[in-house]
C-alpha cells in the first residue's frame, strides 16, 4: 500500500497539508482579555497628562467601569495597539481622572508630552 515514510511524495504533501492546517489555527487564534476594551487613542488636546499617564472614561470601557467607583482615580493599567507582537508593544500606564478630558468618552486620551510621541511606542506607531 502507500506509507507516507516509504513514498517521499506522499511524505511531502501531507506534511504540506498539516502544515496548511496548523497555520490557520495559529493565524485565527485570538485569546480574550477579561476587563479589557478596543477603543481609539486621541493625542490630548489640552497638553495636561504627564508622560506616562493616560485619560479614559465611558461606559464601554470595562476597566474604566472597574476604577471609577471614586470620584478620582490613579491606577496602573496595561496598553498596546494591534497587532501586538513583542513585549515591547505592551506600555505600563497611570491611568488618571482628569475634569479637562471628561468630555471624552469611550476613547483613551494619550499624553502629547515626552520625548517622543507615545502612540509611537506602541506597536504600529
Amino acid at each position: 500500500g502507500f506509507h507516507p515514510l516509504v513514498l517521499p511524495i506522499l511524505y511531502d504533501k501531507l506534511k504540506r497539508i498539516v502544515n496548511n492546517a496548523i497555520n490557520d489555527v495559529v493565524r485565527d487564534f485570538h485569546i480574550t482579555v477579561p476587563l479589557s476594551a478596543e477603543v481609539f487613542i486621541i493625542p490630548d488636546p489640552y497638553g495636561v497628562l504627564n508622560e506616562g499617564e493616560i485619560h479614559s472614561s465611558g461606559k464601554n470601557l470595562p476597566a474604566t467601569r472597574a476604577i471609577e467607583t471614586t470620584p478620582c482615580y490613579r491606577r496602573d493599567v496595561l496598553i498596546y495597539r494591534n497587532p501586538c507582537r513583542l513585549p515591547s508593544d505592551i506600555q505600563k500606564v497611570t491611568a488618571v481622572c482628569c475634569a479637562d478630558l471628561s468630555d471624552y468618552l469611550d476613547v483613551i486620551v494619550l499624553p502629547t508630552k515626552g520625548s517622543c510621541s507615545f502612540a509611537s511606542m506602541l506597536s504600529g506607531g
